[in-house]
């Protein structure tokens, strides 16, 4: 998801892919240089999560969409079409 926060929902999806892996690599960057939070300050942040306003999308809801895009042989482009995959059978 994160390949669309330069530009939302397009659907360009080579162009938001490539956006992502150059956003994670940054990322990966950034975390390797500073010191490791406590343990316990990581849970309290992430139990936090599922009280905020909107949703959130944890790795098994990407890899669930991931599944089904390839099984059906399909990408699905706008974030309801995505969310509506990432939440069937829950």
């Amino acid at each position: 998801m994160s390949g669309w926060a330069r530009q939302a929902g397009e659907g360009i999806v080579g162009l938001a892919r490539k956006d992502a892996e150059r956003g994670a690599r940054a990322v990966m960057q950034y975390l390797a240089a500073i010191e490791p939070l406590d343990p316990h300050y990581v849970n309290r942040v992430l139990g936090r999560l599922p009280g905020l306003e909107g949703q959130f999308i944890d790795v098994h809801g990407l890899e669930r969409l991931w599944a089904v895009e390839r099984q059906r042989a399909v990408t699905y482009f706008t974030n309801e079409e995505m969310l509506n995959i990432i939440k069937e059978d829950e």
